[in-house]
């Protein structure tokens, strides 16, 4: 039977060390007889258990969930400790997802009781379009539906848009920082930054960015997790993201955008079956590895 998976491809956070295409200082998690490869080798232990457990709960069963299921349902809004799924079965729902854009002090608190609970949170991040955000501005302009072309500058290294998006970046490091357990240590999450990139609708997506463009973006993306370890008070740079790439849909080719090397991006299953049978394994180098780019 097909297995139909909308989690593509999962990874640790590119790490700030000497990693470089090469993957020389990747860490190995064992799961039974698979042996899991870490990119970021500071990868805190919970975030490296949550990586193999992922793995584990595939022979186990499946994983329910569902977006902002704490804040509101149906014919209700902001009640304590409620879910649907907990009014009709008696428990809340295991995966807890949310988006990033409208993190505050009350969803922080949300992904904690999900973790006391044994719980997985997964953070979205519809991300409003740099260059065109602002106020006096018209659906969709400034957005993360508006498509307008920004990626390039970004990757402009000093440039406006580059300095902007930088501490876009270090915003969403401070909200990683307040995500700790009752014992202060950080709460494993899992983040999609760039949420179905292979779609037209977003500024980050394939109408709005070559493939070269977006997969230096992705390096520069998940740059938010350099930014943690300047918020981290002992000094010691500790990671507790796993990033993920998604695609818009099924029906969407791996081979989309499978510049994604592998020494940036793990394969979440040795084979994936898409769409109408399609069988696709890993990624193929079909683009040479962005150089590695430390943090700062």
């Amino acid at each position: 039977m097909m297995r139909l998976i909308t989690a593509i491809a999962l990874a640790a956070v590119v790490s700030t060390g000497n990693a470089g295409a090469t993957g020389k200082t990747k860490k190995e998690v064992r799961t039974g007889n698979t042996a899991l490869s870490i990119v970021d080798k500071d990868a805190t232990p919970e975030t490296k258990a949550l990586y193999a457990n992922l793995w584990l709960i595939q022979s186990r069963g499946v994983m329910f969930g569902h977006h902002d299921y704490p804040s509101y349902g149906v014919g209700w809004s902001g009640d304590e400790d409620r879910s649907d799924v907990k009014d009709i079965v008696g428990v809340h729902p295991a995966v807890y997802s949310l988006d990033m854009e409208w993190i505050d002090d009350r969803k922080v608190e949300f992904i904690k009781n999900a973790h006391r609970r044994g719980g997985v949170s997964m953070l979205v991040w519809h991300q409003t379009n740099p260059l065109t955000e602002g106020p006096g501005t018209e659906y969709p302009v400034g957005t993360a539906w508006d498509n307008t072309k920004v990626v390039d500058q970004i990757l402009t290294e000093g440039s406006e848009m580059n300095v902007k998006y930088k501490k876009r970046l270090d915003g969403v490091a401070e909200w990683f920082f307040k995500m700790r357990d009752d014992e202060g240590k950080l709460i494993p999450v899992i983040f999609r930054p760039l949420h179905e990139h292979t779609q037209i609708w977003n500024w980050w997506g394939r109408k709005a960015t070559t493939k070269r463009e977006f997969i230096a973006f992705w390096m520069t993306a998940t740059r938010a997790s350099c930014s943690l370890r300047y918020f981290l008070a002992s000094g010691v740079a500790r990671i507790s993201v796993l990033a993920v790439a998604t695609l818009a849909a099924l029906s969407d080719s791996l081979r989309a955008r499978r510049g994604l090397m592998p020494d940036f991006i793990k394969p979440a299953l040795p084979e994936f079956e898409i769409g109408f049978g399609q069988i696709v394994a890993g990624f193929d180098n079909e683009i040479p590895p962005v150089p590695y780019r430390k943090c700062f």
